[in-house]
C-alpha cells in the first residue's frame, strides 16, 4: 500500500534567473490565509509544509501576476507562465490534473470559456474541490460580462444560486464555496439601486452619524462594523489602512450603542459576527459584504 504523503514540495520553476519576490497564499480555512515569501535570485524556489486537507492557493509575483490552483501533500512541479499565468505547466498533483483538464474542456482556441459548458463540467465535478472554483472564477464573470438588463441579471443570479445548492461533499469545505454564499446572499442587504442603506449610529453617548453622510465619492469605502473590545476588528482595521491607503474607513463599533447587538446597524445588515466588512465603491454602490480584509485589494479594479 502507497504511503500517503504528510507534506507538500512546491517546486516553482521560471524560464530565466532574476530578481524577484514569490508569495504563496493557502486558503486552508475561513480566517487569514497561510502566507509564505521567497525573495528568489535564481530560477526555481521551492515552498514547504504540510496540509490537514487539499485547499486553494495562489502563486503570485511581485511583477503582478497570479496563479490559482491547488495545494496537496505532493512533491508538485510549477513550471511558471509569466506572460500568461494560467497556462502554466502544474506536475506532481492528482487534483490540479482534474481541474485544468475540466477548464480545458471549456475553452475554445481563442482562449475564451463557454458558459454553458462550464456549468456542466461544474455538474459533473460537484463533489470535487475545484466545482465552486470553477464557478467563482470562471462562470461568475461570464455571466456578469453578458448581462444585459436588471431581468437578466436576477435570472443569472438566481442560476448561481441553484447551481451552488447542488454542490455536496469535499466541495462545500472550500474557500470558493464560503464566497459563493457571500455574494449570493450579497444581493438580500442591498437597496434597489445597489447601494448601502443609510445607517444611523452613535459614537459614545452623544455623537450621531449617518453613513450616507460619511461616504465619501471619489475613493473606495469600507465599512467595518465591530466592537472595541474585539481584537479581530483592530486587526482588520489596521490590514485595511495599510493594503488600502486612500480608502475611505468608516468604523461603527456596536458596543457605542446602548442597543448592542440590537442595533440599527446589525439589524439592517443581518450581522451575525464581527468584525464585519463591507466593500462601496466610489458611485455608492457596494462591491462585497462580509469581505475579509486581506480580500478588498484584489477586489478595488
Amino acid at each position: 500500500m502507497t504511503a500517503v504523503a504528510q507534506t507538500f514540495d512546491i517546486n516553482v520553476k521560471f524560464k530565466s534567473a532574476a530578481n524577484r519576490t514569490l508569495t504563496l497564499k493557502l486558503y486552508v480555512n475561513d480566517t487569514v490565509p497561510i502566507v509564505k515569501v521567497r525573495k528568489m535570485q535564481k530560477s526555481s524556489t521551492i515552498f514547504k509544509g504540510s496540509l490537514d486537507n487539499h485547499c486553494y492557493a495562489e502563486l503570485s509575483t511581485d511583477g503582478g501576476q497570479t496563479l490559482g490552483f491547488f495545494a496537496e501533500n505532493s512533491n508538485i512541479t510549477v513550471q511558471f507562465d509569466e506572460d500568461n499565468p494560467e497556462l502554466s505547466a502544474i506536475t506532481g498533483s492528482h487534483i490540479n490534473s482534474q481541474y485544468r483538464y475540466a477548464l480545458e474542456q471549456c475553452r475554445n482556441s481563442e482562449g475564451e470559456y463557454d458558459v454553458t459548458l462550464l456549468v456542466e463540467e461544474a455538474m459533473k465535478n460537484k463533489t470535487t474541490l475545484f466545482a465552486p472554483t470553477i464557478i467563482y472564477k470562471y462562470i461568475l464573470p461570464n455571466i456578469g460580462h453578458q448581462q444585459a438588463t436588471d431581468d437578466k441579471r436576477v435570472w443569472n443570479k438566481a442560476n448561481v444560486s441553484k447551481l451552488t445548492e447542488i454542490l455536496d461533499g469535499e466541495a462545500k469545505t472550500t474557500y470558493h464555496y464560503r464566497l459563493l454564499n457571500q455574494k449570493i446572499a450579497d444581493s438580500s442587504m442591498v437597496t434597489d439601486d445597489g447601494r448601502l442603506p443609510d445607517i444611523t449610529f452613535t459614537e459614545g453617548k452623544q455623537y450621531i452619524y449617518h453613513t450616507d453622510s460619511l461616504l465619501k465619492d471619489n475613493t473606495y469605502n469600507v465599512l467595518i462594523v465591530g466592537a472595541r473590545w474585539c481584537k479581530q476588528c483592530r486587526n482588520a482595521y489596521n490590514i485595511v489602512r495599510k493594503e488600502v491607503p486612500n480608502a475611505n474607513i468608516i468604523l461603527i463599533n456596536i458596543d457605542d450603542d446602548i442597543k448592542d447587538w440590537n442595533a440599527e446597524v446589525v439589524k439592517k445588515l443581518k450581522i451575525e459576527h464581527i468584525p464585519y466588512l463591507i466593500l462601496i465603491a466610489p458611485d455608492g454602490k457596494i462591491v462585497a459584504k462580509d469581505i475579509r480584509a486581506w480580500e478588498i485589494k484584489r477586489s478595488i479594479k
